[in-house]
């Protein structure tokens, strides 16, 4: 909730994904269609769960495999 009270102290922006709209009771979410991609991140452990270890052996996949069809 910190980020959310700070942006909001701060009269600052915060993007956030559409299914955030009920985290903060002053937040509102202004949906937007941008003519570009947004670059994203991931953050995990430096010791992560084998779930986690799957999951992003699967992402690198996906990936690889989306890079090489635009190509």
């Amino acid at each position: 909730m910190g980020i959310f009270n700070q942006c909001e102290e701060n009269k600052d922006i915060l993007v956030v994904i559409k299914s955030w709209s009920m985290v903060h009771p002053l937040m509102r979410v202004i949906p937007v269609e941008w003519d570009h991609t947004m670059p994203v991140g991931i953050l995990y452990s430096p010791q992560p769960t084998d779930v986690v270890r799957r999951f992003l052996s699967a992402l690198e996949t996906v990936l690889t495999s989306s890079k090489e069809n635009v190509r």
